[in-house]
């Protein structure tokens, strides 16, 4: 579904575009099933039904459709770009496989990128490529761990992951920010109020240092998370509670809650706020309203504060995933 937004960040629904594959008509438990290039031109979505993911080309406003790919295992459930390099995430065979984006619009495989996680039923959530492009980070809900693969030049991984026990329990939605700096949420299994956030150096041939250990939401299973450009802030969405919790980030990873209750912003009750994304250089947040069939926009302050706008209705109710730009 595609949507187009004025100058106040106010969405008015433009139409349903195929992307020749097939959902699985449910939640995939992720972050990221769609992912935007740095440049607003290229946009790539997971097809979990039909283990493929499809590119789009975005430079006409509307999405074109330029290429399918077999995923390179089963149940594709997130996807990431960096540059002209693409990772997949299949939960359902528990791997990753990397593509490179040709000048043509076309998805071509790289050689030996397919790669295991830390065991079977583990859990995946999602995948991300860091910044330059030189590691591939996947988060384990089930084995609370965080795997990660270093990356050569050609973008192939190494034979064998770094994998990092998590700080907090049930690692799931993580975005990258400024400095090399990693932001995990941490779901805690649903706990009532006990989710969290921590923060990661990343460093090379696949290093993880912990900066901040699972900094507290005082919310229920924050499982979404997305920094600011600038990674000056990032938020939280979590479902059980309907709200949105803000972080601000330290130059050395530290996070500190915006508002001590951990509360910066509401979506409604029964919105049910799953993935999130940031647009507009970061002046707005978009949250994918799971319960409410919804998107909610929030303007972002310039201290980080959230300003609810117009909500956009009328989702499916198994809509899953959200990007801005």
């Amino acid at each position: 579904m595609t949507f187009e937004r004025n100058a106040t960040g106010e969405l008015t629904a433009k139409g349903v575009v195929p992307t020749g594959g097939r959902g699985t008509g449910a939640g995939l438990g992720n972050q990221g099933a769609l992912a935007l290039s740095d440049d607003g031109r290229w946009l790539v979505v997971v097809n979990a039904g039909s283990d493929d993911i499809t590119l789009f080309d975005l430079k006409t406003g509307r999405p074109e459709p330029t290429a399918r790919a077999a995923s390179g295992g089963k149940t594709p459930i997130s996807v990431s770009i960096e540059d002209d390099l693409v990772y997949v995430l299949n939960a359902g065979s528990d791997s990753i496989a990397g593509y490179r984006l040709n000048d043509h619009g076309r998805l071509e495989a790289v050689a030996n990128s397919v790669r295991p996680l830390s065991g079977t039923g583990v859990g995946a959530a999602e995948i991300g490529i860091s910044r330059g492009g030189r590691s591939v980070v996947v988060t384990e809900k089930a084995t609370n761990k965080l795997t990660v693969y270093a990356l050569d030049d050609e973008g192939r991984p190494a034979r064998s992951p770094n994998i990092v026990p998590s700080s907090g329990p049930t690692p799931f939605g993580f975005s990258f920010s400024g400095h090399g700096t990693l932001l995990v949420a941490e779901a805690a299994g649903g706990a009532s109020g006990a989710s969290s956030v921590s923060s990661y150096r990343v460093g090379p041939h696949g290093a993880l240092t912990l900066l901040q250990a699972s900094a507290p939401t005082h919310q229920t299973a924050a499982c979404w998370v997305i920094a600011t450009p600038g990674g000056r802030y990032a938020y939280t969405a979590n479902t059980p509670n309907a709200t949105i919790t803000g972080f601000d980030i330290g130059p050395r990873g530290s996070l500190s809650l915006l508002a001590n209750d951990g509360v910066a912003a509401r979506t409604g009750t029964g919105s049910g706020p799953t993935d999130i994304a940031i647009a507009a250089e970061g002046r707005l947040l978009y949250v994918l309203d799971s319960g409410s069939h919804a998107i909610s926009v929030f303007h972002v302050g310039n201290d980080g504060a959230l300003t609810p706008g117009p909500v956009a209705s009328g989702l499916p109710p198994a809509a899953n995933g959200i990007a801005a730009r």
